[in-house]
């Protein structure tokens, strides 16, 4: 439901009597769900309601969304067995309740861009509980200047996501995430295969705090794009060696600015096949 991609299959129903028996008995026809207005999140409900069983993928975008119609769509979702691929890139309005998310059983796709207001909620991870979404494969978080999250509700995030293979994580200048944390256990994401990191500004700054606590021994493949200052060259060679003793890294690609950084850095890689370095 959205102005441009979902509209054909509300168009080719109104075609004719076959055709409208055709798309309305076919779910494969409305499990895509784009929200990007009001008038987007009044479809959603009914793309829902017409894809039957089969599994969807929701993505909702924009910012002056109507909070009422955003809190529905978000509970017809969040609480849907169905979801496989769900991407938040909205602003909530103040003054929203964040919706929990209650059953993410099969999502294998998640998108969120930190806000002033979280949409959605996630139960606190505990040790030796099943993340509430055990299917869940990739995980791209984007953090910016608008972020209001603390440390310890994004490092919550983090945990619930930590069996993931691919991390995607964008720092746009947060200005706000101190390291509260009062303990000092490592994250361990043991399945994680790839990951990508970008930071702009003082993200760099959060890029750190996040490797100096992660470990990683399944890595394969490593991206920073970052001005790479000291202190986070050195937290990246800490991680690197902490998570490969015999580092299983293949592929590793760097932006930074001087030779010694780049040999602190490949001194920590030592069965590379594939290392690149750029310039900031």
């Amino acid at each position: 439901p959205s102005s441009h991609h979902n509209s054909a299959p509300l168009n080719l129903s109104r075609t004719c009597r076959r055709w409208r028996y055709l798309m309305l008995t076919n779910a494969r026809f409305w499990v895509r769900i784009q929200c990007y207005s009001n008038h987007a999140l009044v479809l959603a409900l009914l793309w829902l309601q017409r894809s039957q069983n089969a599994v969807i993928d929701v993505e909702i975008y924009g910012e002056s969304l109507n909070s009422t119609l955003l809190r529905d769509v978000l509970l017809q979702t969040l609480s849907n067995p169905r979801l496989r691929k769900l991407t938040l890139e909205t602003v909530a309005p103040e003054g929203f309740q964040p919706v929990a998310a209650m059953d993410l059983s099969n999502l294998v796709d998640l998108c969120v861009t930190l806000g002033r207001v979280l949409p959605f909620t996630i139960p606190q991870f505990q040790p030796g509980q099943q993340s509430i979404a055990p299917m869940l494969r990739r995980l791209d978080l984007t953090l910016d200047k608008s972020t209001k999250q603390t440390q310890r509700e994004i490092w919550g995030l983090l945990e619930q996501c930590s069996h993931v293979k691919e991390l995607l994580l964008s720092a746009r200048s947060p200005d706000n995430l101190e390291d509260n944390r009062s303990d000092d256990h490592l994250l361990v994401f043991k399945n994680l295969q790839s990951m990508r990191l970008c930071a702009i500004g003082k993200g760099g700054n959060y890029i750190q705090q996040l490797l100096q606590r992660m470990e990683a021994p399944s890595l394969v493949s490593l991206y920073l794009d970052a001005h790479l200052v000291d202190p986070l060259a050195e937290a990246i060679q800490r991680f690197l060696t902490r998570s490969h003793f015999g580092s299983p890294v293949r592929k590793a690609y760097f932006r930074m600015y001087k030779r010694m950084t780049q040999e602190k850095i490949f001194e920590a890689l030592p069965g590379v096949t594939e290392l690149r370095f750029g310039n900031v």
